[in-house]
């Protein structure tokens, strides 16, 4: 899970926290354009923690593709 936080940096600044019914990852991610903000989450009661660091990369590889940055590398 360190190699996948340490990863996530690259997007942003990644947290992660226990809830009351698991946990949960956020990023808040790197934006270019003035006075705009983008935060991707996961759901507040992940199982592990693995587990919400893995839905947070699974989204913003999801919306990273939606907005048409297909080559993820890229933004290394």
């Amino acid at each position: 899970m360190e190699n996948d936080l340490i990863a996530l940096c690259k997007y942003g600044k990644p947290r992660i926290a226990k809830m009351p019914d698991g946990w949960m990852c956020s990023v808040d991610m790197h934006v270019a354009a003035k006075g705009t903000s983008f935060e991707v989450k996961s759901d507040f009661n992940c199982i592990t923690p693995s587990a919400a660091v893995e839905q947070v990369m699974q989204r913003i590889e999801d919306t990273l593709k939606m907005y048409g940055v297909c080559d993820l590398k890229a933004l290394t």
